[in-house]
């Protein structure tokens, strides 16, 4: 079964007003205003939940690394009565970008993450908002981002949750540190540092093995790389602009420092698997 057949009840989206009103050029290529965005977004999450359950939240005051404000776009948790195949939840929210709608492994984490509330938002600094700013259908909000710590954890929940985050990682669509924040918005600080500890090891094995299994396959296959030269004067927001195209990909960044004085060029020695290197 291929991985956009899997089906799963609980899904995370994002969808985002830059992206809609231009093309992949840059070229503006709709004069719908922010207002009007959000009005059609609530009609295609109220087309789209006449079963299950779905919460949502507009983002307009996130900023970016570089102290810029993040263009105004919209978290949506949606869980269906029935299995879903991420090509089938795509195509209802008209999402163009598979990274843009994944399965919730987590519903704690993910409707957390609707108001900044987790534990790597946190400590990223990132704007918290309102909880009244979240809107729901069919659910409640404070009971989807109850704390889970007074219930019994089970030995096979803990099973399938550490198989989950191995296979991810092992197939490169996780960072393996990122795995410890993802437990402890699972099982609570306490418990989700406890097996961060006992099964970092083998997380960090996974992505060894998948940097191994890619290197291998570059040499068979050789590597398509899309490299972009940005040039001009000193402090117009070239690194800012090469940052920027970077974040597309991956929020997980191969920075190179320049070379200069005392400084060695070393552009593969910093390389951890990132999909993109500045």
């Amino acid at each position: 079964m291929a991985k956009n057949d899997k089906r799963f009840r609980t899904w995370n989206v994002t969808l985002n007003y830059d992206y809609e009103i231009h093309d992949d050029k840059g070229n503006l290529i709709s004069a719908i205003t922010p207002a009007e965005w959000k009005a059609k977004i609530e009609r295609l999450i109220a087309f789209n939940t006449d079963d299950g359950w779905c919460a949502y939240i507009f983002h307009g005051k996130d900023i970016l690394e570089d102290g810029l404000p993040k263009p105004l776009h919209v978290h949506i948790l949606k869980n269906f009565q029935e299995a879903k195949t991420q090509t089938a939840v795509m195509k209802m929210f008209s999402v163009s970008r598979e990274a843009n709608c994944t399965n919730a492994r987590s519903i704690t984490s993910s409707a957390r993450y609707l108001t900044h509330r987790t534990s790597q938002a946190m400590d990223d600094g990132k704007h918290q908002y309102n909880i009244d700013e979240v809107q729901t259908i069919n659910c409640d909000y404070f009971e989807l981002i109850k704390n889970k710590s007074d219930r019994t954890i089970s030995q096979k929940e803990v099973d399938e949750i550490v198989m989950g985050l191995s296979i991810d990682i092992g197939n490169g669509k996780l960072y393996w540190l990122k795995a410890r924040d993802l437990l402890i918005d699972k099982f609570d600080e306490i418990e989700g540092i406890k097996l961060w500890n006992k099964y970092s090891r083998i997380f960090e094995k996974n992505f060894k093995e998948y940097i191994q299994n890619k290197a291998e396959d570059y040499k068979l296959k050789g590597r398509n790389l899309t490299t972009f030269f940005i040039w001009g004067d000193s402090e117009v927001g070239k690194t800012w602009l090469a940052k920027c195209m970077c974040l597309l990909l991956s929020d997980h960044i191969h920075m190179v420092p320049a070379s200069g004085k005392n400084k060695t060029f070393d552009i593969a020695g910093l390389y951890d698997g990132e999909k993109a290197s500045l």
